[in-house]
């Protein structure tokens, strides 16, 4: 993920990924995973039966659609629908461009806002499992274009079907603690201001099996936990944001947003951490701004209070 100001080290506006009533949390962004086959040209945009046809970047640019200044009123009642029927929290929509997608040059649809990061780390993975099962039996009604399952290491496109994803700590993807998912509406359903649930009956759609209450599910083993060490200064990524987020949680961090960037506010974060760390007893290392093994056991052991 690149941020506008890297040197600003997550010191960006915390409201920038849109719904901020939520906190924004370690994501949004997109990694350049996606196959050869992915569209280019708003022509050349073939889909699965049912599903839409997909907006890439590139079909968005040739189409001359612009980038938004807030979240799109679908992508909204999207995020609340899931909210409402599954809980979770929300970890961006709209991202303030230019951004392109890491590890690429096309632009991330976090600029467009058709793409919502969405935590289900609260009730747990049943609840991803039962809401890619309700988005998947409503690609059409909803316009879904794409799910990214991260934890699961997978991918689903409208114009490709489910696609293994490269396991990766710094994408998220194959990580026990990368409990979220990624969910991409095309730019029409995106600016659709019909709350889902009509969606749904104009378009013949179904609503959540078992009406969609899955209670406090138990995710999976290590969900939500922290990254693998060893990171430092200079690394980019999900998992960097992961770490983000506990510094943030637990008052080690003067920023407000998870952004991805191991800078100097990053590192004076871990030092933080590290000193608490070390006056209560569980850490004797050095306090040197590094997630290495000995500040990750630490962390995990550490009880605020």
């Amino acid at each position: 993920m690149t941020a506008t100001n890297p040197a600003a080290d997550a010191a960006s506006d915390p409201t920038a990924n849109g719904l901020d009533d939520d906190d924004p949390g370690g994501v949004p962004f997109d990694d350049d995973f996606d196959d050869e086959n992915a569209p280019t040209e708003p022509g050349d945009r073939s889909s699965l039966p049912g599903a839409p046809a997909y907006d890439s970047g590139k079909v968005l640019q040739a189409r001359g659609i612009g980038y938004p200044n807030s979240t799109p009123v679908g992508m909204t009642a999207l995020y609340q629908f899931l909210k409402g029927t599954w809980g979770g929290k929300n970890l961006g929509v709209l991202s303030k461009p230019p951004r392109p997608m890491r590890g690429g040059s096309a632009p991330s649809l976090h600029c467009w806002g058709i793409a919502l990061d969405w935590s289900w780390q609260d009730p747990g993975r049943a609840t991803a499992d039962a809401a890619i099962d309700f988005l998947l039996k409503n690609t059409g009604p909803l316009a879904i274009q794409a799910v990214h399952d991260y934890q699961r290491c997978r991918y689903w496109k409208s114009y490709d079907g489910w696609k293994d994803a490269k396991k990766s700590a710094e994408s998220g993807f194959g990580q026990s603690w990368a409990t979220w998912l990624h969910v991409e509406r095309t730019w029409a359903a995106a600016n659709d201001a019909r709350p889902i649930d009509q969606a749904l009956r104009d378009g013949g759609g179904s609503g959540p099996s078992g009406g969609g209450a899955v209670g406090m599910a138990t995710g999976a083993a290590g969900a939500g936990g922290l990254p693998a060490p060893t990171i430092s200064r200079g690394a980019e990524g999900a998992h960097v944001a992961q770490l983000q987020d506990f510094l943030r949680g637990h008052g080690f961090a003067d920023f407000q947003k998870s952004d991805g960037e191991y800078g100097p506010r990053t590192e004076q974060a871990v030092k933080n951490a590290q000193t608490r760390f070390h006056a209560d007893g569980l850490y004797t290392k050095q306090i040197d701004g590094e997630f290495g093994p000995g500040t990750a056991k630490a962390a995990a052991a550490f009880k605020p209070g």
